[in-house]
Parts: C-alpha cells; sequence; structure tokens
C-alpha cells in the first residue's frame, strides 16, 4: 500500500479513504498495482486522469482485464 500511496515504507497510518481503496486492489497483480500508483501520483490533475480513463478503456477493449478495477480507483478518485 504504501508503494502505491508514495508513503515510507514503514508507515503504518492511513486515511479511511486510502484502505477503501486499496482493499479493492490485487496486490498480485503487478500491472494493476503500477496502474493504480500511477493514478494515485496523478489524483489532483484531472486532465491526466481523464487520459488515464481513456487509456484505461483502450487496455480493457483489446482485453486486459485486470484494468477493471483501475478504472474504478479513477472515477472514484474524481469524485472525492
Amino acid at each position: 500500500m504504501n508503494y502505491i500511496l508514495s508513503k515510507p515504507e514503514e508507515n503504518t497510518i492511513f486515511t479511511k479513504f486510502e484502505i477503501e481503496a486499496m482493499s479493492r486492489i490485487d496486490f498480485n497483480d503487478k500491472t494493476l498495482v503500477k496502474w493504480c500508483k500511477f493514478i494515485w501520483d496523478n489524483k489532483d490533475d484531472e486532465e491526466k486522469l481523464n487520459e488515464i480513463l481513456k487509456l484505461l478503456k483502450e487496455e480493457q477493449n483489446n482485453g486486459n482485464t485486470s484494468i477493471n478495477n483501475s478504472e474504478k480507483v479513477v472515477v472514484e478518485n474524481q469524485q472525492a
């Protein structure tokens, strides 16, 4: 979780939102983890999030099934 959230490795404190968002991620799927980190790093840039969402939809259309949860994270970040 710390990797995705760009927190120090020894961090043990998380917000309720962070815990809820991270609970939806399959940490065994390295591609998904990378996408989630990229999304989190750009969470305050609506234009960038829209670009990411477009890329995720393209990946999903190409048959990448691990993208579904990443797409949900983008939408939830835009609503937060």
